[in-house]
């Protein structure tokens, strides 16, 4: 049975501090790299998404990587989590980083592009 009352999160101690720039830096480690993709969403619309695959992955052919699907705010696209800052969310090199530092495993993050989809059960218009 849960206790009510604060959990620790095992996840701060691999935060930045707020000014710290290190954080999301394009620093002299491995880095994996972010491609460009297409699919087709149920409402039969192409969209576009950023996938980011960890440094080695081309080498690693048996690996398996989780993946953390990463969606963007609103006004946003799937391109704003790996443009560069100020304004974008880097992450591509905040993997990278945490990724050298041991702080992090190895993982592929999916970035689509959800913008201008209408939510399950709504009527999609016709063109």
């Amino acid at each position: 049975m849960p206790r009510p009352g604060p959990v620790p999160l095992p996840i701060l101690p691999a935060l930045a501090a707020q000014d710290d720039v290190t954080f999301y830096a394009k620093a002299d480690v491995p880095h994996g790299k972010v491609e460009q993709a297409t699919y087709t969403n149920y409402a039969g619309q192409e969209k576009r998404m950023h996938v980011y695959l960890p440094p080695g992955y081309d080498q690693e052919k048996e690996t398996k990587y989780p993946v953390l699907y990463l969606n963007h705010g609103g006004g946003e696209d799937d391109s704003h989590w790996t443009r560069t800052a100020p304004g974008g969310g880097c992450a591509n090199f905040i993997l990278d980083n945490l990724i050298a530092a041991g702080k992090a495993k190895p993982i592929i993050i999916v970035m689509s592009n959800t913008g201008s989809i209408p939510p399950r059960g709504c009527a999609v218009p016709r063109p």
